[in-house]
């Protein structure tokens, strides 16, 4: 089965010309990179996991730009497995995209068969469901094709392949086993693996509070510590997208990365001017040391 673009015309534009001129807006924003990406064709290959936010470009772009634009200095990914809520209509607790390809005004994106079918094998709770990444309970689901134009743009000459994740569960237990399995499919699969979890922060508080709360979540997610992360996130439930980062942390713990960066925090009321209630957004990456 293939993934047609669902929301191109809101939350990014539809026609591909309108649309490389919005990513190249989002990099040389203020917020963003301030200057477009450009390939490192060999490497570092440092990263193993990233954080990148998943609204409407006029809002996260330039914060998910800077995402994209240390993953195009540290190399090449043969795949990406891009780790994203299912937000309006809930499946297999981890809930995997089988088959075909994910289409955008860009073109498409081959999903990874491969590494589906270990994962599926991995883990019960990891499991092939395509349902959520439809949406439409309360609207199209945005999570993870918001992300695939931003690969397209930055890997043009030559695109990785994908792995698509939408989480339905919630329970901390799970969360780690399924982290645990991911990392053991991936140690042994023997092609390079970026993981990306798509995931906005704090949502509809005030700017100077979500501000707060969220440096609290991209600092455990900066230190690797999935069960402090988990707290925080019980501490303030309008993060509940970072969920989706809990299994990514226990697979890049346990793939030996030492070190994480914030990249850059923005919200939606810097956009807006509305600072009363705001979405926050945030961009970190995960290293280990020397490359692969």
């Amino acid at each position: 089965m293939n993934r047609p673009p669902l929301v191109a015309g809101l939350f990014y534009p539809r026609l591909a010309s309108a649309l490389i001129k919005e990513i190249e807006r989002c990099f040389l924003h203020q917020s963003g990179p301030g200057a477009l990406p450009q390939v490192n064709q060999q490497g570092p290959n440092k990263i193993v996991a990233a954080l990148a936010p998943h609204a409407g470009y006029r809002y996260s772009g330039p914060t998910a730009a800077r995402t994209y634009y240390a993953l195009a200095q540290d190399g090449i990914p043969e795949t990406v497995v891009i780790i994203a809520p299912a937000h309006f209509r809930p499946g297999a607790p981890l809930a995997i995209w089988t088959g075909g390809f994910w289409e955008t005004p860009l073109g498409r994106l081959t999903v990874d068969d491969d590494l589906v079918r270990a994962l599926i094998a991995s883990d019960p709770n990891l499991q092939g469901d395509n349902e959520p990444h439809w949406g439409y309970a309360g609207g199209p689901e945005h999570s993870i094709e918001v992300q695939l134009p931003f690969l397209q743009l930055v890997y043009a000459d030559k695109p990785p392949a994908i792995v698509c994740i939408a989480v339905s569960e919630r329970d901390l237990r799970t969360l780690l086993e399924a982290g645990q399995a991911m990392a053991e499919v991936i140690r042994e699969y023997g092609k390079r693996v970026v993981l990306l979890v798509s995931a906005d922060l704090t949502h509809y508080e005030p700017h100077e509070r979500a501000k707060v709360q969220d440096k609290d979540a991209l600092d455990r997610f900066v230190e690797r510590d999935p069960v402090g992360l988990y707290r925080t996130i019980v501490q303030y439930p309008t993060q509940s997208d970072l969920l989706t980062a809990i299994p990514v942390l226990e697979t890049a713990r346990r793939l030996g990365v030492t070190s994480g960066r914030v990249l850059g925090y923005a919200t939606s009321g810097e956009e807006t001017g509305d600072f009363r209630q705001v979405v926050g957004y945030g961009s970190a990456v995960l290293e280990r040391e020397g490359s692969e």
